[in-house]
């Protein structure tokens, strides 16, 4: 809860044009993103030759991390197999002669991105296509009453890294600024309007204005 009570007050992260670059895949890259480790993926993980390092089924977890023998915990979020692999090895060369390892994913977890904070609906949508910042919200059924739109964060896993850019939604729907692509195991998070919910919890606390009893819809 923490990242959404972050997002009442301005946060320190890139907004505007920075925004868009921050969280931005290079075009020579995005092949080897989209074909990246995610949260959730399940690996197969074999060294040549040693039977008690080699492992047919390990879960990389909701942070894009997983635990190995010798080394603990491994950052694989991000990363391609083939990357992964090569930093392993020369991590194994401290316990193994030549350690020859090989990675492949063997279940892909689902696509989905997960939209929190002020939207009607939070919860974890399946990406079926190109989806942008817009269509992320959309997807939550919209924002409440009390969203500000002007503080939308979007967090993303970038090479075993988290990277967080702030963007105006309002600016966005009014065709003043871009709409921003969402990738499988983004975080979207939508800030609160203080001054639109202290006006609502105020009216909720009357008793007798029956006539807004709607804002609790």
């Amino acid at each position: 809860m923490s990242l959404i009570a972050g997002c009442q007050t301005k946060l320190d992260l890139p907004s505007g044009e920075e925004a868009y670059g921050t969280i931005a895949i290079p075009p020579p890259q995005r092949e080897q993103i989209v074909s990246a480790i995610g949260p959730g993926d399940v690996l197969d993980v074999q060294v040549f030759g040693v039977d008690d390092l080699s492992f047919e089924s390990v879960k990389v977890d909701l942070n894009g991390r997983f635990t190995y023998p010798l080394l603990g915990v491994v950052s694989a979020a991000g990363k391609t197999p083939h990357d992964l692999s090569l930093e392993m090895q020369a991590s194994l060369r401290r316990y193994v002669v030549n350690p020859v390892v090989t990675i492949f994913v063997k279940e892909v977890a689902l696509n989905t991105v997960t939209v929190l904070g002020s939207v009607t609906e939070s919860g974890k949508y399946k990406l079926d296509g190109p989806t942008t910042l817009i269509d992320a919200v959309a997807m939550a059924h919209g924002f409440t009453r009390i969203a500000d739109q002007k503080q939308v964060v979007i967090l993303r896993v970038i090479e075993g890294k988290q990277y967080g850019a702030l963007f105006n939604v309002r600016d966005i729907q009014r065709g003043i600024a871009p709409d921003p692509q969402v990738m499988g195991n983004d975080k979207v998070i939508v800030g609160i309007n203080h001054l639109e919910a202290a006006w609502r919890d105020a009216l909720l606390a009357a008793p007798l204005l029956n006539v807004f009893t709607q804002l609790n819809n």
